[in-house]
């Protein structure tokens, strides 16, 4: 075996060599960091995660008065084959529904989606569409409000809401230039109502068509043309409507009937049937619900949340001192981001400064002062020079990227621990500070090197993963790779300057000889600090002995290596699969949110009422501070967790408003009405339900009967709570109205006159638009019939269309030519990849294995019950929760495997050898005998953050084996007259220090994160277990692997060498 020359320059030993040499240009390189960090830590923004792009594009689609057969026809289907065209889509899924349509792409990567984006909004405008079509391609943004303010009053009319909701919104956004826009809800958008009453027109011998017609014309302007006089110059015509306001449009006659005599015509806001509502806690402490008017409060994506919110205190106080906003109307605060980010990163840094007075503790009780020192001011610059880094990207200061440095923390030092304490020992043997620092480099540079890069290699897979959960954790590894990376070129560039210049040059009998004096002993810290490092120097003979002892035992030896297999076993075997499988952990929080399902067809009357009857229940419930309502969910929020009486959990507050509304339920069963609530925890947003099996065909029929037949097999399965058919849960009645041919032409009746005659009550319709606002906006016209002209089915039977000719011309009513019957039919037809869709969609116990109950379901989904459905495997898919963490876990499992094999390379580079690389990997086992105990001990799951913690050990475990063999290697070139015990026993005593520190320098920076922080307990479980049981690995299975391996090649070359001689013999006798 080859292995690098130790005696001979290597490039780091002469990169060293000319930083060291050139002291003044490294203190510039020093200051300008220092500067760069400062600067980036002052400038950059601060968020509690990250903003995740979207890989969601949405197409929406509104045709007014179209069924939803009509709309999936002449709009869905269109649009889906223009896109169709597109790369990189994942899935398109549409959805066709009354009046409306949508359509929603996944793409494969968040990665140029802004392209894809605008070539999706390309190929939308090329789809001849019916004519009154509207379309509008987003993309969908998961990023929500850093704030959320209510306006609420009980006297004030929503106009004058609206109004003061925009001054506020004005002074809001003169206090921060980071925010990105304050939307307002209900939209500051009016229409101008026209309600006709049909019993009025039917009196007054009046059509509503005549009507509109002449409103219509009297609110449109229309082109003149233009005048040329003599004089050469072309002047414009312009004519203005006459009707200007509410009374002109109201004075407006039909034969001699104005239109008040017959609607009714009033100005209110768009979508006002559907209220807001907001709770708080108003000024008397009491919780209150009530009416309100929303602003939401968006960041720009520089926006620094903190800087935000406490830019925008100063104005919620003032608004009602200003005179902005009346005494009458209440300004409550019912959603506070900043808050969150704040106390988490606060006890990030608070975590981190622990760790980092303990990481200091523990090199000075391993090594010497002057050497601890020389280590520990590589900490402050390599976080000086990440934090600049970090900026310069684009990376926020988040909870994920102070993780990452955190879980650095006690790493980024294992470079500079093994270079200063390698120069210790170069001293302590007699060099000088000069020849210490020279003999070091060259020695160690290269095994630091590739333990640097066997660290960085785990993480640049993990950093690659795709989806939301991919971008979602991206910035965990970027920040660790940017700040080992840093640290690596810190350790090799400032820590042998530093050392050359501030180790004391004495021998390990000097520095033992040296005299104490009495101001030392007393004090408390010199004194414990000498007691301490003369404590690991008895571990150290302690170790050096049972190594002897261990080295000299075949048996011992045996004994050990089986144990450690045993307790492998039993780790991977037993204590790995009692381990609960989650996405992200549970851990408390202070959000509750409720999703509200009401039957389709539920009037917005009937929204409002059963909100009406919700909330005050719900303001009642402990630790209870706000509600609102965002994209039609309902986001409770509680007392934060350390304000909370008798310990109360969030998951403890979830179970008291379960219980509120499932009385709620019980007492609205008839109008068939259902909540969903969810703990909103930390991490990226996860599936709501367990299992969802969804299945293709374009036969409605077909999908109706696989449908209804595994929904009620899966009703029988033991566990599960919920069962969601499309079929039955999107149910809506409706009628059906069949225009018969015979009819209508005996009646002499057009078919689209007929239409247009329901179409016209029956729906609004956008006439056009008037302008009555004094700020020139112009109020859309809408007109319909009032809700008591169409209540019944017989109204609809009633419906005149049009005029039979003849001697006596007779009206003619809908249900003289067409049949008219009350039918049940879906909501909405949904679509999947270009074929109609249904699904099943599954919640199960928290006793119960979901993936099981996925098994279950594709076993009785078997190719041959398929089959008889007319329907291949290929048109089932699975989803849901389940499927999602699978898809998570293949990703976390192809991260290790490459990580693994990335670090294997990377060994047999350094070492020029298969064997010892292997032996080196075996750390990687070594650990896993406490990560799974650890865990379970914890009461912690495998989840995506304990599994980065597992990743993450494949790196650090090796680098005390790298070191380990690295010195072996040095001995048996050096020391070849000694024996293989007596080199495996030095290697052990010279590494003991450097291999313990490191260690305990990497646990102890993440153990107080561990302890105190929920959400990265598992992650450190992980780290702290996995390193305990490897160092110890190390030390003491290590070397017998290392003999064994040894003997074993020995052994191999023996009889190589016996059979190429004998071969040689052959040829001679031969010859």
């Amino acid at each position: 075996m080859t292995t690098p020359n130790p005696t001979r320059d290597n490039l780091i030993s002469k990169w060293s060599a000319f930083f060291s040499d050139r002291y003044k240009t490294t203190f510039l390189i020093v200051v300008a960091i220092i500067i760069a960090g400062i600067f980036g830590i002052f400038n950059n923004q601060r968020q509690d995660f990250p903003q995740i792009p979207s890989n969601y594009i949405t197409v929406s689609t509104v045709y007014v008065g179209a069924s939803a057969e009509d709309v999936e026809q002449s709009v869905t289907i269109p649009i889906e084959q223009a896109l169709g065209e597109l790369e990189g889509v994942k899935s398109m899924r549409s959805t066709a529904q009354d009046n409306v349509g949508f359509t929603i792409l996944e793409m494969n990567d968040v990665d140029g989606v802004e392209d894809s984006l605008t070539k999706t909004k390309e190929l939308v405008d090329q789809v001849s569409l019916p004519t009154g079509v509207e379309t509008e391609v987003n993309l969908i943004d998961i990023v929500g409000p850093t704030l959320v303010y209510a306006l609420a009053s009980d006297g004030v009319p929503q106009e004058d809401m609206l109004a003061y909701a925009e001054t506020v919104k004005t002074e809001l956004l003169k206090h921060s230039g980071e925010i990105k826009e304050i939307t307002i809800s209900p939209e500051n958008e009016f229409e101008i109502r026209v309600e006709y009453d049909a019993e009025k027109l039917s009196d007054k011998n009046i059509s509503s068509q005549e009507m509109t017609a002449v409103i219509s014309s009297s609110i449109t302007a229309l082109p003149g043309g233009a005048l040329s006089p003599t004089d050469g110059h072309t002047l414009s015509i312009s004519v203005k409507p006459a009707t200007k306001n509410l009374e002109d449009l109201k004075q407006l006659k039909v034969r001699g009937v104005a239109l008040a005599d017959v609607a009714s015509v009033y100005r209110q806001p768009v979508g006002a049937e559907d209220k807001n509502y907001a709770g708080f806690i108003n000024a008397d402490g009491k919780a209150v619900s009530t009416e309100a008017t929303y602003l939401f409060v968006y960041k720009k994506s520089d926006g620094d949340v903190i800087r935000i919110a406490d830019a925008l205190a100063d104005a919620e106080t003032s608004l009602h001192d200003d005179g902005v906003i009346p005494e009458s109307v209440t300004f409550a605060k019912v959603f506070d981001n900043s808050a969150y980010v704040r106390k988490q990163i606060s006890a990030l840094i608070s975590n981190g400064v622990l760790g980092l007075v303990l990481i200091l503790l523990v090199l000075m009780l391993f090594i010497n002062l002057r050497t601890g020192i020389v280590v520990a001011l590589i900490i402050p610059l390599a976080f000086f020079a990440t934090l600049a880094i970090l900026y310069a990207i684009g990376f926020s200061i988040n909870i994920l990227t102070l993780f990452g440095l955190l879980l650095v923390l006690g790493i980024l030092v294992d470079n500079a621990i093994v270079i200063a304490e390698g120069v210790t020992h170069e001293i302590e043997r007699g060099k000088t500070r000069l020849e210490a620092v020279s003999t070091t480099m060259r020695h160690l540079g290269p095994a630091v090197t590739a333990a640097t890069a066997t660290t960085v290699v785990v993480f640049i897979p993990f950093a690659s993963i795709g989806g939301i959960i991919g971008a979602f954790l991206k910035y965990i590894p970027y920040t660790i790779i940017i700040m080992l990376v840093v640290s690596f070129f810190l350790a090799i560039t400032i820590t042998p300057l530093l050392a050359r210049y501030l180790l004391k040059e004495e021998t390990k009998d000097q520095r033992r000889a040296r005299p104490w004096h009495w101001w030392q002993f007393a004090l408390v810290l010199p004194a414990a600090i000498r007691g301490g490092q003369r404590l690991i120097d008895w571990l150290e003979e302690i170790y050096v002995k049972f190594s002897q002892a261990l080295q000299a035992s075949k048996l011992k030896q045996a004994l050990a290596v089986i144990t450690v297999l045993i307790m492998l076993g039993g780790s991977v075997g037993f204590f790995a699969s009692k381990l609960p499988v989650q996405q992200f952990p549970e851990v408390d929080s202070e959000i509750i949110t409720v999703t509200l399902d009401l039957p389709a067809g539920t009037t917005p009357e009937q929204r409002n009422a059963v909100i009406e009857k919700t909330m005050p229940k719900l303001i009642t419930t402990p630790e209870f501070r706000s509600y609102f309502f965002l994209e039609g969910q309902l986001w409770l929020v509680f007392s934060p967790i350390e304000d909370r009486a008798d310990e109360l959990t969030i998951f403890d507050i979830d179970a008291k408003l379960k219980e509120k509304l499932t009385d709620l339920e019980a007492q609205q069963v008839d109008m068939g009405v259902a909540y969903n609530n969810q703990v909103q925890s930390a991490g990226p947003p996860e599936e709501s339900y367990d299992v969802v099996i969804e299945i293709k065909n374009s036969d409605l029929g077909t999908l109706e009967s696989i449908t209804n037949d595994l929904g009620s097999y899966a009703e029988t399965l033991s566990g599960v709570t919920v069962v969601e058919n499309s079929f039955t849960v999107h149910q809506l009645k409706s009628l059906a109205v069949a225009l018969d041919q015979d009819r209508l032409r005996d009646n002499g009746i057009d078919p689209l006159q007929a239409a247009g005659s329901v179409n016209s009550i029956f729906s609004k319709q956008t006439i056009g638009a008037m302008t009555v606002r004094t700020d020139g906006v112009s109020d859309d016209v809408v007109v319909s019939y009032s809700q008591e002209s169409k209540s019944s089915i017989d109204d609809l039977k009633e419906v005149i269309v049009g005029i039979k000719p003849g001697l006596f011309p007779t009206t003619v009513e809908l249900q003289d030519v067409a049949d008219i019957n009350e039918i049940t039919k879906l909501d909405a037809i949904r679509r999947l990849d270009g074929s109609r869709l249904s699904s099943i969609r599954l919640k199960v116990d928290k006793n119960t294995d979901a993936a099981a109950i996925e098994t279950t379901l594709q076993n009785w989904l078997d190719a041959d019950r398929l089959s008889n459905y007319g329907l291949d495997p290929e048109d089932v898919q699975y989803g849901g929760y389940t499927a999602s963490q699978d898809d998570n876990y293949n990703d976390l499992a192809l991260v290790f495997l490459l990580a693994m094999i990335a670090v294997y390379l990377i060994l047999v580079y350094q070492f020029n050898s298969f064997v010892q690389p292997g032996l080196i990997m075996f750390t990687i086992p070594l650990a896993l005998i406490g990560v799974f105990p650890g865990l379970i001990a914890l009461g912690e799951s495998i989840n995506m953050i304990s599994g980065l913690g597992i990743v993450a050990l494949v790196g650090i475990v090796v680098n005390d084996a790298i070191v380990f063999v690295d010195y072996f290697n040095r001995l048996r070139r050096t020391k070849p007259d000694w024996t293989i015990s007596e080199q495996l026993v030095e290697t052990g005593r010279a590494r003991f220090k450097p291999i313990l520190s490191t260690s305990i320098t990497t646990i102890f920076g993440v153990l107080p994160l561990t302890i105190a922080d929920p959400f990265w307990r598992g992650l450190g479980a992980s780290l702290v277990t996995g390193l305990i049981c490897s160092t110890i690995g190390t030390l003491i299975i290590f070397p017998i692997l290392l003999r064994w391996s040894e003997a074993i090649m020995r052994t191999i070359k023996k009889f190589c060498s016996a059979c190429a001689n004998k071969t040689k013999g052959l040829v001679k006798k031969t010859s």
